[in-house]
């Protein structure tokens, strides 16, 4: 084990910036994710405040570039590595979304139920605990497999980091239902110490599982077969709503299966966590599609996704919002939003709204 007293104190070096660079990369690169631990919990014994290591998580997230799309390459669309990356890439987002939502909500003066921060403050905090799938997949899939193989420290932390996490994320959806029956004052202070402690501790979580998690498990798992075996015990416990449409293996050979027909109808509905209810329509690797079905009024608030979406009005009226534009659709509408532009839906005061929600991954994400 290194010392954890100096390398607490090469952390701190990287995230006041007096170490950057190829020294920071080194240094982070070679972390074992335990030592990296215990070093940071001595930053914050020391009087460090979670929210005060933002030069720590800047850091942290430069590393990863090249590396994931190295990942991405090496596993592909449907292996269970690839999904769990690709998951990585929208649960960063929704924590970026939530650090700029906190920040606004911290300076209002009194709740005010007309600011659709506290719709989006919702929905991110749904998507936060809906993660817990992915979670999952981890803890009952990748890491017992890993532990057979010899490899028990990492696992170990992450389940840690788990548990950590969890209430955190239950909390935070809580505060954000409950506001207009909370005091505004007590609302904000318990919102920045929530919000603060999921996007430092879930930045650095995810930093540790795709620097040294994931790829001690590719090294450790050779066998492809092995893979298939883990990604069917992964299909069976399930995906997140916003897991990118890469679930589905590619299909092998060149032989024709028989056309298959859906009809929506026929799809079971579930109610994610940000309100709306849903329909999982399709996963293949080249295209996600989702159904999702507002009432009267109901809203869908706005977020983004690393990657294109299409929407097709399929029943009903309502508007589509793209950034700072908004535009009344309805039946037989189709609207197209790019990439990591906030996009939202909103169902007509006197009318439901069903729209087909198509994700297609943009190809150098892959590449």
């Amino acid at each position: 084990m290194a010392d954890i007293d100096q390398l607490a104190q090469a952390l701190q070096k990287i995230n006041t910036g007096e170490i950057s660079g190829g020294e920071a990369r080194r240094i982070l690169e070679n972390i074992d994710p335990v030592d990296l631990s215990l070093a940071e919990q001595r930053l914050i014994e020391q009087g460090t405040l979670p929210h005060e290591l933002r030069g720590l998580c800047a850091a942290h997230l430069a590393v990863l570039g090249s590396e994931l799309e190295k990942i991405k390459v090496e596993t592909g669309p449907g292996h269970p590595i690839h999904t769990l990356v690709s998951e990585h890439d929208d649960i960063l987002s929704f924590l970026d979304q939530l650090e700029e939502v906190q920040g606004r909500l911290t300076g209002l003066s009194a709740y005010d139920p007309s600011n659709k921060d506290f719709e989006t403050l919702k929905y991110l905090a749904g998507e936060l605990v809906e993660a817990e799938k992915h979670h999952a997949r981890e803890e009952d899939v990748l890491f017992p497999e890993m532990e057979r193989r010899g490899i028990t420290g990492p696992p170990r932390i992450m389940r840690l980091e788990h548990d950590d996490l969890r209430p955190n994320k239950r909390h935070l959806l809580e505060l954000a239902e409950q506001v207009p029956n909370l005091d505004y004052e007590e609302f904000k202070r318990d919102l920045k110490k929530t919000a603060e402690f999921i996007i430092f501790n879930m930045r650095d979580h995810i930093f540790k599982e795709n620097t040294i998690l994931y790829p001690a498990a590719l090294k450790a798992i050779p066998e492809p077969e092995v893979w298939e075996r883990l990604k069917a015990e992964a299909d069976a416990i399930g995906y997140c709503c916003f897991t990118p449409g890469y679930l589905s293996e590619e299909k092998k050979g060149g032989s024709t299966e028989k056309m298959q027909v859906i009809k929506l109808g026929d799809l079971p509905i579930t109610t994610s966590p940000r309100g709306p209810r849903i329909r999982r329509v399709l996963e293949e690797p080249a295209v996600a599609i989702t159904n999702v079905l507002l009432e009267p009024g109901q809203e869908l608030p706005a977020h983004k996704t690393p990657v294109d979406v299409v929407f097709y009005v399929h029943e009903g009226r309502g508007s589509i919002i793209i950034g700072d534009q908004s535009a009344t659709v309805a039946a037989g509408d189709l609207v197209f939003s790019p990439k990591n532009i906030p996009h939202g839906l909103l169902a007509a005061r006197d009318s439901s709204l069903s729209v087909l929600v198509i994700k297609t991954p943009n190809p150098t994400a892959k590449n």
